[in-house]
């Protein structure tokens, strides 16, 4: 077992984890399935929560706080824009996401500020139906 999420607030069935990745700073990146709250800590399913381990594994824990507000950039629904797929290249900062409605669409949010997703506009990186996928559910992206 890596991570408990469990031991750490998420609890409930709209807590479940949706989209994860972990940073080289050991950072877990998560979206959950509906609203969360960690802590003193609210987001939804259209947001990513860090969580900074002290231990992971039977009995993880550590620290939470915002790392991507997706209101800030435009995705509004929670329904509609729930993160499904969730990679951060670290080399160049920029956000890969695919949310619930993607219609087979991966996007890509390379910030003008390092970190500052705030001032981000998504473009398309990767399109199913342009590869031959029809517009198939993406639901996980890893970039290398």
């Amino acid at each position: 077992l890596y991570f408990d999420g469990s031991d750490v607030d998420l609890t409930t069935p709209q807590e479940a984890i949706r989209a994860l990745t972990v940073l080289a700073d050991g950072r877990i990146i998560i979206s959950t399935r509906g609203p969360v709250k960690v802590g003193s800590l609210n987001a939804n399913s259209r947001d990513l929560i860090a969580f900074t381990p002290t231990n992971l594994g039977e009995a993880t824990s550590g620290s939470w706080e915002l790392f991507f507000d997706g209101s800030e950039v435009g995705l509004l629904s929670a329904s509609r824009d729930s993160i499904e797929g969730v990679h951060l290249d670290e080399e160049t900062g920029s956000l890969y996401l695919i949310t619930r409605k993607a219609d087979g669409r991966v996007y890509v949010c390379t910030p003008e500020i390092p970190g500052g997703f705030a001032e981000c506009e998504f473009t398309i990186f990767w399109d199913s139906a342009s590869n031959g996928l029809m517009n198939y559910a993406l639901d996980a992206v890893a970039i290398r």
